[in-house]
């Protein structure tokens, strides 16, 4: 009986395989390795001298049964009943295996120094953790509860930092974060599950001041979008930027601020926006201009230089036969980009590029290589975009010419029918203005006749 009690307390989960192998294990009285952790040491040393293991089918729930009856027989009878009434679906019973298959990874207990007795507890805290979904601001209250349990059952800060590693897979910091996450914003979490709070807020929340805390809430509750940087700045906790005038590593990247970066890049993009826009003959078979791409490359080549001077460069003291003292600007170490820079001195004096009819095969096969890898793929397909856009262009400027042309061969069909309806309308007065000088002298003409007649 004593050895049935001690049994009952055994808690463990079970899956599809898990059941099986543990149907076959009490039928046949064959002792057999079940994956993940399913029985203890003590329970598999009973299943191999014929009598029958327990097994837990709800996760987390002691087993318990009456007196007299065989737990693990009862248990894993009717996981496996409710497995044979339910027809898993292909993709069904393949996601219970990719499951499974994440939960065997057991960790090793008696190397963490976890006793026998509580291996249990701390599986069970596992298998809930790797069971939580996607990390939405719920499951990070979930995560601090298990946390909180695992830490609960650690005796020091150097256990739990390596339970926390082994059975979550957290460092202690990432363990702290969801452990005071659950301890502290308890009270406030309906409100902050309700407004959707992101994880890395939720961190800084758990140690704010009840008053900033408010703040925060209040300002998501009205519809504030706010980042995690945002609501640390809230709280109070956003470290100043450097100056220039602080010193150190710091002051010196503000005096820098990127510059050079942000300038190099700008410039070598501008460069093979103009590098494609000068092989345009060249694909099309004929020669690159070579006067109107040197005008277009060398100011740019000469600036890029010395930018990768600045970046990629530094001041040594060269030895060998040179004077003592001298110092020398340097490539760091000797690669690609040293043959960057030897390219872009080429390009910065038109003396160094090749003859006009060699031009365009140097552009295409040398330059526009290097400075692509230089730039990145990124940036690289936007500075291509620049033939997409000259194409656009041209075909904006076809469709306006074709406009203007249909506009004017318009204008010229409307005044020439305006010109033939004037002539008409000419035509026309002047008919009407002889019929009426015809009328106006007939008066004249008849007294004439007249006049001829009497005499």
């Amino acid at each position: 009986m004593a050895k049935q009690s001690k049994q009952n307390e055994v808690e463990a989960t079970t899956n599809v395989e898990v059941t099986e192998n543990a149907t076959r294990q009490v039928v046949t009285g064959v002792a057999a390795e079940v994956k993940g952790y399913a029985t203890s040491s003590e329970v598999k040393a009973d299943a191999g001298a014929g009598e029958a293991a327990e097994a837990a089918p709800d996760l987390g729930a002691a087993a318990t049964t009456e007196a007299g009856a065989d737990p693990a027989t009862e248990a894993v009878t009717a996981a496996m009943g409710e497995v044979v009434s339910k027809k898993q679906s292909r993709k069904a019973k393949l996601s219970s295996e990719t499951t499974a298959t994440k939960e065997d990874v057991v960790p090793d207990y008696a190397a963490l120094g976890v006793a026998k007795q509580d291996v249990p507890k701390y599986e069970d805290l596992r298998l809930r953790f790797a069971n939580l979904g996607r990390l939405e601001t719920s499951q990070v209250f979930e995560r601090g509860e298990v946390v909180h349990e695992l830490h609960k059952l650690d005796p020091d800060q150097k256990a739990f930092a390596k339970s926390a590693k082994a059975v979550l897979g957290l460092s202690r910091t990432g363990a702290e974060n969801y452990e005071r996450v659950h301890l502290y914003l308890q009270p406030h979490r309906a409100r902050l599950v309700k407004v959707a709070m992101i994880a890395s807020a939720l961190y800084n929340l758990a140690g704010a001041e009840p008053e900033k805390l408010e703040e925060v809430l209040a300002a998501r509750e009205s519809g504030v979008s706010l980042t995690g940087a945002q609501i640390k700045a809230m709280l109070g906790k956003a470290s100043a930027p450097a100056a220039p005038d602080d010193g150190g590593p710091e002051g010196r990247r503000a005096a820098v601020a990127g510059y050079a970066s942000k300038v190099f890049f700008e410039t070598v993009v501008r460069m093979l926006r103009a590098v494609h826009i000068a092989l345009e003959p060249h694909r099309e078979g004929r020669q690159v201009n070579k006067g109107k791409a040197v005008a277009e490359l060398t100011h740019d080549a000469r600036l890029a230089g010395g930018l990768v001077e600045s970046l990629v460069y530094a001041a040594k003291v060269r030895g060998g036969l040179a004077p003592a003292g001298v110092i020398h600007v340097l490539p760091v170490a000797d690669n690609r980009w040293s043959g960057v820079r030897r390219m872009l001195y080429d390009m910065g004096s038109d003396q160094s590029w090749p003859k006009s009819e060699k031009v365009g095969t140097w552009l295409e096969q040398k330059v526009l290589p290097e400075l692509e890898w230089a730039v990145g793929t990124e940036r690289a397909e936007k500075a291509k975009a620049v033939l997409e856009e000259r194409a656009a262009a041209a075909e904006a400027e076809r469709v306006k010419a074709e406009q203007a042309r249909e506009s004017a061969k318009a204008e010229a069909k409307k005044a020439r029918e305006k010109a033939k309806r004037d002539k008409a309308k000419a035509e026309k007065q002047a008919l009407r203005e002889a019929k009426a000088a015809v009328k106006a002298a007939k008066p004249a003409v008849d007294a004439a006749v007249n006049g001829n007649a009497d005499a």
